[in-house]
């Protein structure tokens, strides 16, 4: 039990807590709506971009200036 709240206290400390505004959680991007909340989330943030394979996330890179990349473009981005 204790490494596990070890763990969830890390976790926290390096987490970035945002919230997720009612319009915005409402928008819709990807054709698979589970996908949506990752954007919410990125856009929320003003992440610059989100690492995924998934094929329902990548065929709509760019949304604005959130980029949606493989883990193989973002390691050469970097």
């Amino acid at each position: 039990m204790e490494t596990g709240k070890r763990i969830l206290h890390d976790v926290n400390a390096a987490a970035l807590w945002i919230k997720v505004s009612t319009d915005l959680a409402t928008q819709r991007y990807s054709r698979d709506p589970d996908e949506d909340a990752f954007i919410h989330a990125a856009i929320a943030a003003d992440a610059c971009a989100i690492v995924s394979g998934d094929a329902d996330l990548l065929v709509l890179d760019p949304i604005g200036a959130l980029r949606i990349l493989t883990p193989r473009v973002a390691l050469d981005v970097v």
